[in-house]
């Protein structure tokens, strides 16, 4: 009875999961054929690869490479990025590009994918629903399509996590590579302190300095010299209207037609205070970035102190990554990439607890969902938000049980075994 019980319950299981996958894999095409629709191909295709492809011939050149700042055409990557482009820029037929970095991507995203199912000892065939996730996941269908590096990037970010102790080499050339490509993963430097990982630490800056020496080869010392200003015009620049994915762009909405359109489907009583609220965000657009750059530093210092005292990297990682992707006040869609290693890895840490599972693949849904639909991305951010704070609580009570718990006991205590019930067998 009981095998016939837990025969019938995968099953159910499993049917739930088909559904789940029909919908997410609907959304996502769907939202993938509305940016078609703003971005026909063939134009538009590898569109952002092809603007660095043009920077990379300006420092090939020995031209400025940034002589282009606006956000969009502009190549605003540290100079070490243009070796990455460079590794694709070899390849002359669009249509052949295209198809290796896809190619590419996608073996990537199925690497990482099987890299953290296998770092927790679950086999494919437990966690099989992860791989469609990750394909057909909006935000990396975009990616392909207008030719980012993210993934690149998250793989990078990838290595440092599962070979930190196993491999403190490996996993100081991923981070290494991570932080050369985009800058926010300069943040892992910290987490991997509050690791105590002193080695891989010292590998990524021996790495940095590497990559850093083979493009001053490359193309001069000029993108160097440039860069420092290119940065500072960056973090003092706001991206906002509907297509930007950052918070302070879904609250300062007031011109937007979107939300114009919206308040007039709201009751009248209240059309005058949505309207006066989404102006005030909307003026001191600023001043909230700057308040919420202060929460989430707070946010990492709290949690870096926790995982301090903790050693639960595996949380720690989840947090960080979600802090910095949600954090920054230039953000697009593809961006949410850098979310999907996390929640897989939340996942897994979890020893899939339902409830996680449930969590993780709802917030997937929405991202999405929301892009086009809905709050046009604040739900996402609002969920995001929810889950940081609830790392951060499952991190206070485990802290909480750990102490309290017998000198013998508290290294089992310190495990999500003492929070999470098993969704399934390893």
């Amino acid at each position: 009875m009981i095998k016939k019980s837990l025969s019938a319950g995968a099953v159910y299981t499993h049917i739930l999961l088909v559904v789940y996958l029909a919908i997410y894999l609907a959304t996502g095409i769907q939202t993938q054929q509305m940016l078609i629709h703003l971005k026909p191909i063939p134009e538009s295709l590898l569109q952002d690869f092809n603007f660095y492809r043009r920077a990379l011939q300006f420092a090939c050149q020995r031209t400025d490479p940034y002589s282009i700042r606006e956000i969009g055409p502009a190549f605003l990557y540290p100079p070490p990025a243009l070796l990455v482009v460079q590794i694709f820029a070899w390849i002359v037929s669009p249509m052949g590009e295209f198809l290796v970095y896809t190619a590419v991507n996608s073996a990537l995203l199925l690497l990482m994918t099987y890299g953290v199912a296998s770092f927790y000892h679950y086999s494919p065939k437990t966690v099989w629903y992860w791989f469609p996730v990750a394909l057909g996941f909006a935000p990396f269908l975009e990616l392909i399509h207008v030719g980012q590096i993210n993934v690149i990037t998250q793989f990078g970010v990838f290595l440092m996590f599962v070979a930190q102790a196993s491999n403190p080499m490996l996993a100081g050339a991923g981070l290494g590579l991570a932080i050369v490509t985009k800058v926010t993963p300069l943040a892992f430097i910290w987490y991997l302190f509050t690791n105590r990982r002193p080695v891989v630490i010292l590998t990524t800056l021996i790495v940095i300095a590497a990559l850093c020496i083979l493009a001053l080869q490359q193309y001069g010392w000029g993108p160097f010299a440039t860069y420092p200003d290119v940065l500072r015009h960056l973090l003092g620049t706001f991206a906002l209207g509907t297509n930007s994915q950052s918070l302070v762009a879904k609250l300062a909405v007031a011109n937007t037609p979107e939300f114009q359109d919206a308040l007039g489907k709201l009751p009248q009583d209240w059309q005058a205070p949505a309207y006066a609220i989404a102006s005030f965000f909307t003026i001191y657009h600023a001043g909230l970035q700057r308040l919420l750059t202060v929460y989430m530093v707070v946010v990492l210092v709290l949690g870096g102190w926790l995982n301090w005292r903790l050693k639960q990297p595996d949380l720690w990682f989840v947090l960080i990554s979600l802090a910095v992707t949600l954090s920054s006040g230039i953000m697009w869609y593809h961006h949410y990439v850098f979310l999907l290693i996390p929640m897989f890895v939340l996942m897994a840490w979890s020893l899939l607890n339902r409830g996680v599972v449930l969590w993780c693949l709802l917030w997937l849904l929405i991202i999405q969902v929301d892009r086009w639909h809905l709050t046009y991305g604040l739900l996402i951010h609002i969920a995001g938000q929810i889950t940081i704070l609830a790392i951060l609580a499952w991190q206070v009570k485990l802290l909480r049980l750990r102490d309290r718990a017998p000198p013998h006991r508290q290294a089992v205590v310190s495990s999500a075994a003492a929070l999470s019930a098993p969704y399934t067998g390893h």
